[in-house]
């Protein structure tokens, strides 16, 4: 894979040969932080959920955020990351946790969060949606985006605002507000 934009842009990262891995492509991933950046962010904590490769993560620093976490469950994936970092020389590592588990335990609070569950896992859409409303995971201002399949759809109310949404083929981004309560 190859990284799209800022001080990275060309850079090839590795990803995992198996299907357990299924990395954002590349035009997805380039929408993705032109919507970021017209929503006024580009800077400040990103959080990968469900890293696989750590390629959103590793875009977000490539495009300017500070700092990115990655959090992944399976630890050969997680080395796999590690490597992708020590070749771009970032003193990073990323987290081997469960994406839930960690939501439910950090006191942390994003701008960013990218959440990418495994697609035959429904249940973990909703609890990252009610994790990070519940727990104020946001920033002042922060989104929440989540890549899923088109066919899933998002319980948002009372919760967050939808404050964009695209579809590419059978893969759409929502990109949500948490709203305050009253």
């Amino acid at each position: 894979m190859i990284i799209t934009g800022g001080i990275y842009r060309g850079q090839k990262i590795e990803t995992m040969k198996n299907n357990d891995v299924r990395p954002t492509s590349s035009k997805v991933r380039q929408s993705l932080f032109n919507m970021i950046f017209s929503l006024g962010h580009g800077g400040g904590i990103f959080l990968d959920l469900f890293s696989g490769s750590g390629i959103m993560g590793i875009e977000a620093l490539s495009r300017g955020f500070e700092k990115s976490i990655f959090i992944e469950k399976n630890p050969s994936t997680a080395r796999l990351i590690e490597s992708n970092l020590r070749k771009l020389k970032i003193p990073l590592k990323p987290v081997v946790a469960d994406a839930v588990r960690f939501l439910r335990n950090t006191s942390d609070r994003f701008d960013v969060i990218f959440a990418d569950p495994p697609y035959a896992k429904d249940e973990l859409f909703h609890e990252v949606l009610a994790l990070v409303a519940d727990r104020r995971l946001l920033l002042d201002n922060g989104i929440l985006i989540v890549e899923k399949p088109v066919s899933l759809k998002l319980n948002t109310d009372k919760t967050y605002e939808v404050l964009k949404d695209k579809t590419y083929g059978s893969t759409e981004l929502v990109f949500l507000s948490a709203l305050s309560e009253s």
